[in-house]
């Protein structure tokens, strides 16, 4: 009987460890995977994987479900990517920002992980090029608001060269923006650091969405509106003086016609002259003649 109880025993033991051995190597197994996943070339690979796959993948070319699908699994890592922190996949963060072909919310949330890992300085390169590129129109201003906090967070120790250069890309997008999110965003970021903005003719711009759009879209630019009514259009400031890359101003294209015509009327009266002059000198130059002989 003891020797039958021992030997049941280890019996029941060695069920237990043929029970948990196998686990504790998946879990091991788990571990080592995280691990792996933590890693910027990891990433990488998987995501040029999923974006080959939506390029080749017969099912992905016909079935627009099933390349979102695709992607959403590329723009978890690309999220997983930002966490990170590793500045070796700036590079690759911007090239998927700017990658047009691909849905914007993939573009959208590399764009951001960009901005969370770079420096003020890279930040707004890519900001440029992301507001000059009209298909991220609708995901601009989401971007703009993390690249803004960083743009606070770093204020104090940023150079005169970068703090002009984000305040000349936000004077055009005051000038230029497609939407008022976007605009609105700019006025409120500038009016706090350019003193002559509040005057500015660029700033005067804005009117463009006075009663328009929604109740706190007109609640914003009215005001604008009435403040520069008040200001007679040669009074206003011309920022161009400090930003001399910003685009024309709507008033400057009104005032090409004029000019065109005031220097085509200068041209015809020139050609005019010199054919009356052309002709006086032939006159003298014959009766000249004439009376020698």
């Amino acid at each position: 009987m003891k020797t039958r109880f021992f030997n049941g025993r280890y019996l029941v033991y060695y069920c237990v460890c043929a029970v948990w051995l196998p686990l504790l190597y998946v879990r091991a197994e788990d571990g080592n995977t995280q691990n792996n996943q933590n890693t910027f070339t990891w990433l990488r690979e998987r995501i040029d994987a999923a974006i080959r796959m939506s390029e080749t993948n017969e099912n992905a070319r016909t079935y627009p479900d099933v390349r979102s699908d695709i992607f959403w699994n590329a723009t978890q890592r690309v999220k997983a990517m930002g966490k990170l922190g590793d500045r070796a996949a700036l590079p690759f963060l911007e090239e998927k920002s700017l990658m047009t072909n691909a849905p914007s919310s993939f573009r959208f949330n590399a764009a951001l992980a960009y901005v969370k890992i770079a420096n003020v300085d890279e930040s707004v390169g890519l900001v440029r090029k992301l507001y000059e590129d009209t298909s991220m129109q609708g995901q601009f201003d989401l971007i703009t608001k993390d690249f803004l906090k960083k743009v606070n967070m770093a204020e104090k120790s940023m150079t005169p060269k970068t703090r002009e250069e984000i305040n000349s890309l936000f004077l055009e997008i005051v000038q230029t923006a497609k939407t008022p999110r976007d605009a609105r965003s700019a006025d409120f970021f500038l009016f706090d650091r350019i003193p002559e903005y509040a005057d500015s003719k660029q700033r005067a711009t804005l009117s463009r969405y006075a009663n328009t759009g929604t109740e706190y879209t007109t609640n914003t630019f009215n005001p604008i509106k009435a403040h520069f009514d008040k200001i007679p259009p040669a009074k206003r400031v011309d920022l161009r003086k400090r930003f001399p890359d910003l685009p024309p101003l709507p008033e400057d294209k009104n005032a090409g016609t004029p000019l065109k015509v005031a220097l085509g009327i200068g041209a015809a009266l020139v050609a005019v002259c010199a054919v009356v002059w052309v002709t006086v000198k032939w006159r003298r130059t014959r009766n000249h003649a004439g009376g020698c002989q």
